[in-house]
């Protein structure tokens, strides 16, 4: 198991252009505090404040903070990934 905690300022995008992917990895993030849009290829959903998600290994995907505010999001990928 691999975690951190990632804030997300205010109109930040991750990555900022395209997705991001982890092909050998599932990841479970969990919304802090804030908001934002949690993005894939298929479209988007907006997360809040005590939202999980599930994304499976494989999925592309970016986060977007469209608001004023930062966002705080836990996250964990198993298995981890190589950095």
């Amino acid at each position: 198991l691999m975690a951190g905690v990632v804030v997300i300022d205010p109109h930040q995008r991750i990555p900022p252009e395209g997705f991001s992917e982890h092909p050998e990895s599932d990841e479970l993030a969990y919304v802090v505090e804030g908001s934002a849009v949690f993005g894939r290829e298929d479209g988007e959903l907006r997360i809040e404040a005590s939202d999980f998600i599930f994304n499976p290994r494989g999925t592309k995907h970016y986060v977007r903070n469209d608001s004023n505010k930062p966002c705080k999001i836990i996250w964990a990928l198993s298995p981890p990934i190589n950095i």
